[in-house]
């Protein structure tokens, strides 16, 4: 889902957002299910959902973000990059 964000964000397509039909669009796509899909969208754009998360529900979020990053390298995608850190420092602002 991070991988799509940078490119929703970079693209400027500004598609991704918390609902139904952005959900199953994406579940066409993903073939995950559209309710584990439309909660890390949630995750992703409801500061709210962000500070219920729990510290071991972070730490998987901190992984999500390694795996995003390395393929966003590996594709020297610099300003997916960008728009990821920006994501990122949003998550690491509910820890303090």
């Amino acid at each position: 889902m991070l991988l799509f964000y940078a490119f929703d964000k970079t693209s400027k397509a500004n598609y991704l957002i918390p609902s139904d039909k952005c959900a199953d669009l994406l579940h066409k796509i993903f073939g995950s299910s559209p309710d584990g899909i439309e909660k890390a969208l949630d995750l992703i754009f409801k500061k709210d959902k962000r500070d219920k998360l729990e510290h071991r529900h972070l730490a998987e979020v901190g992984k999500s973000f390694e795996k995003a990053y390395t393929i966003l390298e590996a594709m020297q995608f610099s300003e997916g990059i960008l728009q990821l850190k920006h994501l990122e420092q949003q998550f690491n602002k509910q820890q303090s």
